[in-house]
């Protein structure tokens, strides 16, 4: 049981997309890590209260400035990433990417360190990002099951 979602993004465990996926997107980013208070682009803190149950499944009525926020406040369990906030997202996780690598390399387990494993870093961020790109030219939404 975990995590799957349409176009191939992520099949995996809820634990893997949380504690360590958007963890490591989110140091990534610079974002300040203060235990739920994740920060948004310009290193504040996401304003937990603005966020609605909504949000969390993928309704927005205005995406927010950094895209990434979409991916960050998402339920884990259900509800999708909107089509005009795929390629967005993408691009910003792309932009990601040499700082995913590093915080794998330094932060992370050995075993998550090695490009052969399932679960290294920059090939979860990869994944993701072509799942993405490919709803987008479907113009389809990436569901979260």
């Amino acid at each position: 049981m975990g995590l799957d979602t349409t176009h191939g993004c992520w099949h995996g465990g809820y634990i893997s997309f949380s504690s360590v996926f958007r963890e490591a997107l989110a140091r990534a980013a610079g974002w300040p890590q203060d235990g739920e208070q994740m920060g948004a682009q310009d290193g504040s803190t996401i304003d937990w209260d603005k966020i609605t149950a909504a949000n969390n499944r993928g309704r927005w009525n205005r995406l927010p400035k950094d895209p990434l926020v979409v991916l960050m406040v998402h339920s884990d369990c259900d509800g999708y990433i909107p089509v005009r906030a795929l390629i967005p997202l993408a691009d910003r996780m792309e932009g990601l990417l040499p700082a995913v690598e590093e915080i794998g390399r330094r932060d992370f387990p050995a075993w998550m360190r090695d490009p052969a494993e399932t679960q290294y870093l920059p090939t979860m961020v990869k994944r993701f990002i072509a799942g993405l790109r490919d709803a987008a030219s479907r113009n389809e939404r990436v569901e979260f099951h």
